[in-house]
This record gives C-alpha cells, structure tokens and sequence, in this order.
C-alpha cells in the first residue's frame, strides 16, 4: 500500500513540470517556423524582412522632392539658341512660362531668358540636351524635399472636408433661423480656408510634378580692340569719345531741367526778399538829388560859476 501511495506522489509532482515543458517546446517551435517563415525563402536562400526594409521602399517611393535648375549659355546667335530650348521642352512634354529676348544690335549684345517646365522624370535628359545648346557657362540643380509639407496639407484638408460635411448635416436638421445663420457662417469660413488649403495642394503638386529650368543665352564676351594704329585712327576715336560726352552731358542735362526752373525760381526769389530787407527806410530823392546835411549839434550851455555868500564876515 505505501509503495502505491509514494508513486501516486510523485507522479503528482512530475505532471506540472511535464506540462511547463511542453509548453516551452511549443513556444520554441513556434518562434523556430515564424522566423524561418520571415527570414527564410521556401528554397533555402535568405530573404529581406518585409516589416523593415517594405516601408522604407514605400517611404522612398512616396517622397515629393522640388526640383530647379538653372543655365546659363554662351551662342554667337541666343534667339535662335533659345528658340530650339523651346523645342527640347515641348518634345518632353513640357511647356514655357517666361520668355525674354533681346536682339542683337550694334551698341548691345543680344541675350534670350527663359523659364522652362518640364516633368521631373525627364529633367535628367533635358538638361542635357540643352547644354549641348551653346557654351556651358554655368550650371546649377537643388531639390527641395516637401514631403512633409504635402502630408500636413492632405491631412488638414481631409479633416476640414469631414467638417464641412459634419456642418451640412447640422444645417439640414437644424430648426431655428439663429441656428442655421450660425452653421452658415461656419461653414462658410471652413469653406473658404478648405479652397484655399486645395489651392496650395495643387501648386505644391504641380511644383513636384513639373521641375523648373531657368536658362540665360547671351554672346561670346567681345576681345577688347587694340589701340588706333595711324592718326586717323586716332581722329575717328577722339572724336567718338566727343559724341559721347556730349550726348552723355545732354542727358544730364535732360535730367535736371525740371529741377533747375523751379530751384531758379527760388533762388530769385529770396535774392529780391534779401535785397528789399537791407534797403534803407528813407525814400530816395529825384535823380541828382543829394540829401542836404544834417544841421550842427547846438553847443552844450556852459556850467553856471556859484553865487557869493551874502553873509558879511567879520574880522
């Protein structure tokens, strides 16, 4: 009997240590077939982790980046330079926002400035057919990363779409006059705030959609010429110097004559204002007419000499 009763205890005491083992084994083989399902392909070969590197792609493929670039060309003829960059940007489908010629003339060099859009997925190849367009003076590209700025504009976009329409389903129920003034005006301000927020979206994407190209086309900076050789020579650019002095001098000219009339005009008149001040109060005679001298001062009264004592003296 006490042979039986002892086997009976220890089984007793074995079972819940069986049990947590068993569990144990579980668990591992558990985590043992997730990570061989995550971290293992079905033919052996080790695969990327779909919860580390999957959003990182995603993250990267959703970015929304600003690009500008700009050029600037040398072309012995910039018109006809800038004229085959509007075709580069049509053929990417792209299109022209500004345009700026100015033709060659004798005293100017011509010159072309453009701002050309062209989608960002092309912007690569097309800089690279317009510098091919003259002489690659300089070149410059910046990105600008406004992923962030699009996210916080959907996101207040959507939440002021869910208060209009929230606003809408008040004023169908709404009962009073007073009420329905109130929901109005509400909903005319989120109205207004939500067409703007819109409009910004639009012109963020379409910044990100379409980069910006700014070109400039001018001529080969002329050599400077060498001096005159003969006397002639001389004559001819002493005599253009001339003409331009004067005709620099009569521009100037040009330019203070409004201002010359009426500071001479001034002047005039506080010289008449100076002069009439320090003329003398007496009124002038007749022409030859001198003023007759003033009369002599009469002498001063001599000083009376004392009177005697009238008081006899006695001896």
């Amino acid at each position: 009997m006490a042979p039986t009763v002892t086997r009976r205890r220890r089984t007793a005491r074995r079972a819940p240590l069986a049990a947590l083992l068993l569990s144990c084994l579980a668990l591992a083989g558990c985590s043992v077939g997730s990570s061989s399902d995550n971290g293992v392909s079905s033919d052996g070969g080790t695969v990327a982790e779909p919860g580390v590197q999957g959003p990182v792609g995603e993250e990267a493929a959703d970015r929304q980046v600003v690009s500008t670039a700009s050029i600037s060309l040398t072309s012995q003829n910039p018109i006809a330079a800038a004229d085959k960059a509007v075709e580069v940007a049509l053929d990417a489908d792209g299109h022209v926002d500004r345009r700026m010629d100015s033709p060659t003339e004798d005293s100017r060099h011509g010159s072309a400035q453009l701002v050309l859009r062209v989608p960002s997925e092309s912007l690569d190849t097309t800089l690279v057919e317009l510098k091919a367009l003259g002489e690659l003076v300089r070149s410059s590209l910046s990105q600008t990363d406004v992923t962030t700025q699009s996210a916080d504009l959907d996101a207040r976009i959507a939440a002021l779409e869910t208060g209009v329409q929230r606003l809408l389903t008040l004023m169908s129920q709404a009962t009073t006059t007073a009420d329905l003034i109130d929901l109005e005006s509400a909903l005319s301000e989120r109205q207004t705030e939500l067409d703007g927020l819109v409009a910004q979206r639009d012109s963020l994407k379409d910044m990100v959609d379409y980069a910006a190209i700014e070109m400039f086309i001018t001529t080969p900076g002329e050599v400077a010429g060498a001096a005159p050789g003969d006397f002639w020579g001389g004559v001819i650019v002493g005599f253009q110097a001339l003409v331009a002095f004067f005709g620099g001098l009569l521009v100037v000219l040009g330019v203070l004559l409004p201002w010359l009339i009426p500071l001479g005009l001034v002047a005039i008149l506080i010289l008449w204002f100076v002069r009439r001040r320090r003329t003398p109060g007496v009124p002038p005679g007749p022409a030859g007419y001198q003023q007759p001298p003033l009369p002599p001062r009469p002498p001063l009264p001599p000083q009376a000499a004392p009177a005697a004592d009238p008081t006899p003296t006695h001896e």
